[in-house]
């Protein structure tokens, strides 16, 4: 006798439910951040796989201004959750190096050269961690760290996520300089 079972398909690990929800809570809380509209950024539907616009893990989702953006995102925006075993220390930051060198190279290729990777670790404040640095006078990063590229030393500045919220993004990001300094537009 032979008992056939249905193979089901397997559901998704509580980690990656976690990871869809801290990049939904962290779209949210850019968009509004940055365009005053929660609805502007979202999860990239594919959790950044598929880079036919934008790359990365959150992205716009509805055409960006004119004006002041040039119809053009410079920002690659990476998510990062849970992983107590990656906590970072002035000792242990391979993690972050590798997460930030994937975001950069894809972020070069795109042309999106500012990273913002914000993660959450166990049990810590959230970090906002990118390669431009914000005005001293607005705010001071907690930590800079370098990291080697292609033979190259990168900075990354890091500063607490929830602490930058609370500022205004166009007085910590001047976007006109951006556009014209790293995108050439």
């Amino acid at each position: 006798m032979v008992i056939v079972t249905e193979i089901k398909k397997p559901r998704p690990t509580n980690q990656k439910r976690k990871g869809g929800f801290y990049e939904r809570k962290v779209a949210k809380e850019l968009a509004f951040w940055m365009f005053e509209d929660p609805d502007f950024i979202k999860r990239h539907p594919t959790s950044g796989a598929d880079k036919s616009i934008w790359c990365g893990d959150v992205a716009p989702m509805k055409q960006i201004p004119d004006e002041l953006w040039r119809r053009h995102f410079p920002f690659v925006i990476e998510t990062k959750t849970g992983y107590p075993q990656h906590s970072p220390d002035f000792w242990k930051k391979t993690q972050i190096d590798t997460w930030y060198k994937k975001a950069y190279l894809e972020g070069q290729i795109n042309n999106q050269p500012i990273v913002l990777l914000i993660c959450q670790f166990k049990h810590k404040q959230a970090l906002f961690m990118t390669n431009h640095l914000i005005d001293v006078n607005e705010v001071m990063f907690d930590v800079a760290f370098p990291v080697q590229i292609n033979g190259t030393t990168h900075y990354v500045y890091s500063y607490t996520f929830n602490k930058l919220l609370k500022k205004n993004f166009h007085s910590l990001f001047d976007i006109s300089q951006i556009m014209s300094e790293c995108c050439g537009l």
